[in-house]
């Protein structure tokens, strides 16, 4: 029994011996170490790289960028339509119609009796004292004079009307109708509804221009020789007459007539040798500003130094050419405003005085100078 039990004891100590590493955990499972003096984290080695490789990932990001940034296509540069401003005239005018009237002289017998003869037609010229009708003697009331039975031209011209027939009584016809009617186109004239929006401006002594369908390509000259004081009201409109005096010198031969319609146009005001700058200028500024293209601040000092201007000319009278008015600035109501002036695609609010409009040009009175630039539109027309 105890020989067993110490047979057994040798067996187990006699254990096979482990010569090496190798042996034991194999090729592909190195041993683990015990030495516990070497470091068993990350080697510096790896660290570095990360931050090598973390580096180079940040370098092609912001390349690109730059690259992204430089070849993509660019917004071209805003650019604006210019115009300079200029020295000319400026005329205001007013536009009416109306027809071409000679001057009326009317012939009646101042007595009633039959007509025995009627010596003139319609179309006929006539000179003063030439005679027209005549009476028959017969039949005239008692006690009147023989010379009453003959009618005669008060004035050269046309015949335009004879009202009446031999055998008819003189005393016969229609209220208010004339015998004969005699026009003298030897002095023409042109009665011309304007507007009522119109009539304030316009005065006796205006020049006067006007063309008529016969004569398209001719221009004649009149001058405005009295006011209505009352206007006609036609369809919600109240036009009022005005009478224009036609220069007969102009007509160069044309034979204008009576009952023509003429369209006129009346020169209220105007002004010579003054700066211009198109009313497109004015609108555009105004447009950039709504568009945020000029900054407020600068519209806010520019409409500032524009009434510092105004104020100024108001104490001095001036103005920037001859006129017609002596004293434009009082009476023709200034207008500070600003317009824009461009430079590298940028927009710049510059103060002006405004004076009398066209419609299509501004006089200017203060903050330009002739041959200056301004804007008037974007390059697209905008």
């Amino acid at each position: 029994m105890q020989e067993s039990q110490q047979r057994n004891e040798n067996q187990m100590l006699d254990r096979p011996r482990i010569q090496d590493d190798v042996d034991f955990f194999g090729e592909e499972n190195p041993p683990i170490s015990t030495d516990h003096s070497r470091p068993t984290g990350p080697q510096p080695g790896g660290g570095r790289r990360w931050i090598t490789i973390i580096a180079l990932v940040l370098l092609v990001i912001v390349l690109a960028g730059l690259a992204f940034a430089l070849l993509r296509p660019r917004s071209p540069q805003a650019t604006y339509q210019s115009q300079t401003v200029v020295k000319g005239d400026l005329n205001i005018t007013a536009s009416a119609t109306g027809p071409i009237q000679g001057t009326l002289y009317n012939a009646d017998f101042v007595a009633t009796g039959k007509i025995s003869e009627i010596d003139v037609s319609v179309g006929q010229h006539v000179t003063a004292g030439q005679t027209l009708a005549k009476l028959d003697a017969s039949t005239l009331p008692g006690n009147t004079p023989g010379a009453n039975a003959t009618l005669t031209a008060p004035h050269a011209g046309t015949v335009t009307a004879v009202n009446g027939t031999v055998g008819a009584s003189s005393g016969v016809g229609t209220t208010g109708t004339h015998f004969i009617v005699i026009v003298d186109t030897s002095s023409l004239s042109i009665v011309a509804n304007v507007n009522e929006v119109d009539i304030a401006k316009v005065a006796v002594g205006n020049a006067v221009t006007f063309t008529v369908g016969g004569y398209s390509t001719q221009q004649f000259q009149g001058t405005v020789h009295a006011i209505a004081p009352q206007g006609q009201t036609v369809t919600n409109v109240v036009p009022c007459p005005v009478t224009v005096n036609v220069d007969m010198n102009s007509l160069q031969g044309a034979n204008l007539l009576p009952g023509m319609t003429a369209n006129v146009t009346i020169n209220t005001q105007s002004r010579t040798s003054v700066l211009l700058i198109p009313v497109s200028a004015v609108n555009f500024a105004q447009s950039a500003q709504t568009q945020g293209l000029i900054s407020q601040s600068q519209v806010a000092t520019a409409l500032t130094q524009a009434h510092q201007q105004l104020a100024t000319l108001q104490s001095t009278g001036v103005n920037s050419g001859t006129n017609t008015n002596p004293n434009p600035v009082t009476n023709d109501n200034p207008n500070p405003a600003f317009v824009a002036t461009s430079s590298n695609g940028q927009l710049a609010a510059v103060p002006v005085v405004l004076g009398l409009s066209n419609g299509s040009m501004y006089e200017v009175l203060s903050g330009l100078s002739e041959g200056q630039t301004i804007a008037t539109s974007t390059s697209n027309g905008g």
